[in-house]
């Protein structure tokens, strides 16, 4: 029986059938359960220069305009994206749920002044290798999704980016997590993220 620690996010194999007192890294009897500490500004903000920092290489290896349009909104929704999963259950709905809200948040806010379906793409691809599962559909193809997702009044609604999201992932195991990372920079690097129009 495969174990995850809500508290360090340790993972370890159990023989017994019953769950573990407590988590064999950290000894903590809460294991099970996610701890509800605020996050810190400190992580929201590196975690802020992370997607700017994609942004910014998207833009440069793939076309478009730099600049951030919006940084109090890139705040705000990482909050909200780094709160989701740290309260997260660890269950396949569960990450599709945290994927579907990055996608919403950063596909149909426009906190750039361009690449934004790009960087959607890429930053929830990313959260879901994290979680454990990959976003098998290339950016080509799901560009279309995307341009409904962002474009004004969008209709379209968070049950439809979640079941989008299922139809388009599979499950991977802790060890290929860095391949898969790696994966996401070698498709940015050879410019597979590509414009969907002109002005995104």
């Amino acid at each position: 029986m495969e174990n995850t620690c809500k508290r360090c996010n340790h993972i370890w194999r159990s023989r017994k059938k019953t769950k573990p007192i407590s988590c064999p890294k950290c000894k903590s009897p809460y294991w099970k359960t996610t701890s509800r500490k605020r996050i810190s500004k400190e992580y929201v903000e590196t975690n802020v220069e992370i997607l700017i920092r994609l942004h910014r290489a998207i833009i440069t290896l793939t076309g478009g305009v730099h600049g951030v349009r919006d940084h109090g909104g890139i705040y705000n929704s990482v909050t909200k994206i780094l709160t989701r999963i740290h309260r997260r259950h660890n269950s396949n709905n569960d990450a599709i749920k945290i994927g579907a809200l990055t996608i919403r948040e950063l596909a149909g806010r426009h906190f750039f002044n361009d690449g934004n379906k790009r960087v959607a793409y890429g930053y929830s691809k990313v959260i879901l290798i994290i979680l454990h599962y990959h976003l098998k559909i290339n950016y080509i193809e799901a560009v279309d999704f995307f341009l409904k997702v962002a474009e004004h009044n969008s209709q379209v609604t968070i049950q439809e980016i979640e079941k989008w999201i299922a139809s388009n992932i599979t499950k991977i195991p802790t060890t290929k997590i860095d391949t898969y990372l790696k994966d996401v920079l070698y498709d940015i690097h050879n410019e597979r993220f590509k414009k969907g129009e002109e002005d995104d």
